[in-house]
């Protein structure tokens, strides 16, 4: 009996820790990310994100728009995000 008892501890503590490494970086999280929203409205519910690479279009032809697309990563999920003029254009959420 002692046994079951450590295995569903044991079980019990792998989901516990499991649920806490994916952090803000969900698939409920996610689904609150809007067309529109700002970067830090995105950063506020997703956290910081693990990569962000940005783009000046101002330069060019006089255009004057700007993009940034940040990309979120865990172990079994990732999410990139891709802003125009600071304010979310596209969005994707994978699991792996």
């Amino acid at each position: 009996m002692k046994v079951y008892k450590s295995i569903i501890i044991i079980g019990l503590i792998i989901v516990i820790l499991h649920a806490c490494s994916l952090g803000k970086l969900n698939a409920r999280n996610f689904t609150q990310i809007e067309a529109g929203m700002t970067q830090a409205e995105v950063i506020a519910i997703l956290g910081e994100p693990d990569q962000v690479n940005a783009a000046n279009l101002a330069s060019i032809g006089g255009i004057g728009l700007s993009g940034t697309r940040m990309q979120w990563n865990s172990l079994y999920v990732n999410a990139n995000i891709i802003f125009v003029d600071g304010k979310v254009k596209f969005s994707n959420f994978n699991t792996r």
